[in-house]
Order: C-alpha cells, then structure tokens, then sequence
C-alpha cells in the first residue's frame, strides 16, 4: 500500500532507485577544469565498472530494464542519453575530436562494461579472465586504458 501511495507503482519505485544509483544519471558533467583528459576518460570508465560491480541491486535491475519498456523506464534511459551527451560534448571540446568519434568510443566502452557486469554473476569467467574478482576487473581496465591512451595518441598527431 506505501509503494502506491509515495512512488506510484512499484515500476515507478524501482525507476527511483535506479535514478538515484544509475552511474551515467548521476555523473557530473560540470565544467570544472581538466588537466589531463586521458587520465579524466579512464576515471569515469573505472568508477563505472566500480560502482556497478558493488551494487548487486542495480545489477539486477538493470537486467529488468533490458526486458521492460514504459514510460518510466523511457523517461530514465532519456536522462541517461541527456547526460551522456553533455559528457560527449564536453570531451569533444577538451580534444577537439568530433562528437561521433567521442560517442563510438564511449558507446562500446561502456556497453561492454555493462555487458560484462551483468554476466559477472551467471557466467564468471569471459575470454579467460575471470569476472568475479578484483584482478579480473583490473586486466579489464587496463585494457580500457590501453585503448584510451591509443585513442589519446592518435588524437595528438
């Protein structure tokens, strides 16, 4: 009866929860001085996948979200969408690289952070490394470093 009365529905409830833990929802896109763009990118990728893999709720729930489409859910992934552009944006200007290059990136990055967190639990090992532990998630990183510093280097020629 409480759900009903403060959130609505219990869609609405969990669209409250995932707006007030969604990563991408709640980064900021302030416009506070970068000293090292690469160094920024790499931070954001990493506190998405730390974020992510502590919150087993939000883990759950995003795998709900795959299969659901209402209006909440529209109105959630529309406030992912507005900020991620903001932060598209942002990056364009600090490297003066193309948005469309910026969004590529960004898009496979953080779908295959998203991609792998949610596999973490029903399948814990992916192309030998194993999704459930701390040295897994920092192979992966690394990774993503490795690709961000090309990306950095190739933008510097």
């Amino acid at each position: 009866m409480l759900i009903y009365r403060y959130f609505g529905s219990i869609e609405d409830l969990i669209a409250h929860y995932i707006l007030q833990k969604d990563y991408w929802i709640n980064i900021s896109t302030d416009e506070t001085k970068i000293q090292d763009v690469g160094r920024f990118i790499k931070k954001v990728f990493r506190e998405q996948i730390s974020q992510l893999r502590k919150d087993v709720t939000i883990k759950r729930l995003y795998r709900w979200e795959l299969t659901t489409d209402n209006p909440v859910i529209s109105q959630l992934r529309e406030k992912r969408e507005s900020n991620g552009c903001k932060l598209i944006d942002r990056v364009s200007r600090l490297t003066l690289s193309s948005q469309k290059e910026i969004a590529a990136l960004a898009s496979i990055i953080s779908a295959s952070i998203s991609y792998l967190i949610l596999l973490e639990e029903p399948s814990p090992v992916y192309n030998g490394i194993n999704l459930q532990t701390d040295s897994g998630w920092e192979e992966i990183a690394q990774g993503i470093d490795l690709i961000i510093d090309l990306w950095i280097k190739n933008q510097q020629k």
